[in-house]
């Protein structure tokens, strides 16, 4: 008999890492200085994509929480000034024999510590508060916070639909898909035959329809999206720059003192599909993302073409889930007047460190801030005079700087590996069917040769993510590339990422 409906089992938020990283911008202050380092401030190096993350949101939080912190540093420096002139006009007036006026002042000093410590309180309060309605609340992260300016929005927006990505020199020999996480899969697959012609029903040949690399990603890719039956799928031709290249390239760059562009005319993409050169090549790029987007599995495929065969360079590589980091939020799991008595406790800690720190903490930022313009300027000067050869790429992404593989669990791996097999199997597809509309015989990818490639890829999957995970030594080496750069925000060992002014 037919089954009844059965019960919706919960399930992860789908923008889960968007808003635990927006509840970390929060609570932590140099992960919301990073955030707005990276994608709300100027400069000249290209930013990494923020594959499932909603940047503008994450912005948004990073600058509301950054200005919090700025005015309690404000107050607290006001309060700390007004605290020493007590105790100044204390001593002298007890040095002057004025007992009275010395005792009003002494007696003002505990009315200044309590309103420091109601400073602080207040701050940390609000900060928890919102972290924890980020957390609890239905409603949108990117609603929870105030704008910033249109045209930084409208530029964060660009990045959902980038087609340019534009990668530093140092990640050139390891990993230009900059932000796709760690690499799991590199390989070339076996040749196909396209000088053989189809046949009609009749057994005579057709005449085949001449193609070349640019009409395979983009048909290849139109066929995945409407036919593959693969929901959520992200399909998207794009092009992979060296940073070191663009100074010549001024459709990508029409200001070589700014930021290179992350959308350009799909004229270039097709270039750099059909006449590819090294340092500037098209990869058809396929994502799925996991659960509330704790994993998400890349493939960048390029097609090499000769007179007589076709074939794939494919690289596949995942993004893990949250590092350390991003735990912070999870002290906020509490009802609101523990909470409140939580807060009140971290605060009577805290003032002493943050009252007294707080005009170094003001001056720190103002010297940090003209330390950067320094060097930016001294960049763009060097630009203007030309100087030399500048390096717009980037070397990683603030969502895979954020990365922690030893998160993956049983299920995430799982889940990845088949990503990547439905992956594989609608680009053998789509090839299949391309291949047949240009009247070219499919003999090379029949059932058993399409089988025998994806049992190979499957193989080299499993054993890279398993053995990553667990430390097995031998496949870490030949199979698993941690991504280059970044670290800071997972809380790893990762190396450090290159300086972008």
């Amino acid at each position: 008999m037919p089954i009844g409906p059965l019960p919706a089992l919960p399930k992860y938020r789908t923008d889960l890492v968007s808003r635990r990283m927006c509840r970390t911008a929060q609570l932590d202050p140099r992960f919301a200085r990073e955030v707005l380092a990276e994608y709300a401030e100027d400069g000249i190096r290209a930013v990494g994509l923020p594959v499932g993350v909603n940047v503008v949101a994450v912005v948004r939080h990073a600058r509301q929480a950054e200005a919090r912190v700025l005015r309690r540093d404000r107050v607290l420096a006001g309060l700390l000034a007004a605290l020493l002139a007590l105790l100044v006009l204390a001593g002298w007036s007890l040095a002057n024999g004025q007992e009275a006026v010395a005792a009003v002042a002494a007696a003002a000093v505990p009315v200044v510590l309590l309103a420091a410590l109601t400073a602080v309180y207040r701050e940390l309060w609000t900060s928890w508060r919102i972290a924890r309605e980020l957390g609890d609340g239905a409603g949108k992260a990117a609603g929870q916070a105030p704008p910033v300016e249109p045209e930084l929005e409208q530029r964060l927006e660009l990045l959902k639909r980038a087609n340019l990505v534009v990668y530093h020199e140092d990640v050139a020999g390891v990993n230009p898909f900059v932000g796709s996480g760690w690499r799991i899969y590199e390989q070339v697959w076996e040749p196909i035959n396209i000088a053989r012609p189809a046949k009609d029903p009749a057994g005579n040949p057709l005449k085949p329809v001449a193609f070349d690399a640019a009409d395979i990603h983009d048909q290849v890719a139109r066929w995945i999206i409407k036919d593959s039956g693969l929901d959520g799928i992200s399909v998207r031709n794009r092009l992979y720059a060296r940073g070191t290249f663009l100074e010549n390239l001024p459709w990508a760059l029409p200001d070589p003192t700014g930021r290179p562009l992350t959308v350009v005319d799909s004229q270039w993409v097709k270039a750099g599909a059909a006449g590819p050169t090294t340092g500037l090549e098209t990869y058809l790029c396929l994502r799925l993302i996991g659960d509330g987007g704790r994993v998400a599995v890349s493939m960048h495929l390029r097609a090499q073409l000769t007179r007589t065969s076709l074939t794939w360079n494919v690289n596949a590589y995942v993004l893990p889930p949250l590092g350390p980091r991003f735990d912070l939020p999870d002290r906020q799991v509490a009802g609101p007047v523990r909470l409140r008595m939580r807060a009140l406790e971290d605060a009577l800690h805290a003032t002493p460190r943050l009252l007294f720190g707080s005009v170094g903490a003001l001056l720190g930022r103002v010297a940090d801030a003209a330390a950067r313009a320094r060097r930016l300027e001294k960049t763009r000067r060097e630009i203007r005079k030309n100087y030399g050869t500048i390096d717009y790429g980037t070397t990683n992404s603030l969502r895979e700087r954020a990365s922690y593989w030893p998160r993956v669990e049983f299920s995430e791996r799982r889940d990845s590996a088949t990503y990547f097999k439905l992956m594989v199997q609608a680009v053998l597809d789509a090839t299949e069917h391309f291949l047949a509309v240009h009247h070219v015989d499919t003999v090379d990818l029949t059932a058993r040769q399409q089988q025998q490639i994806f049992t190979h890829q499957t193989t080299i999957f499993n054993g890279a993510i398993q053995n990553a995970f667990v430390g097995g030594a031998g496949n870490v080496q030949n199979n698993y590339v941690a991504p280059p750069g970044g670290g800071s925000s997972a809380g790893g060992t990762n190396p450090p990422g290159a300086p972008s002014p």
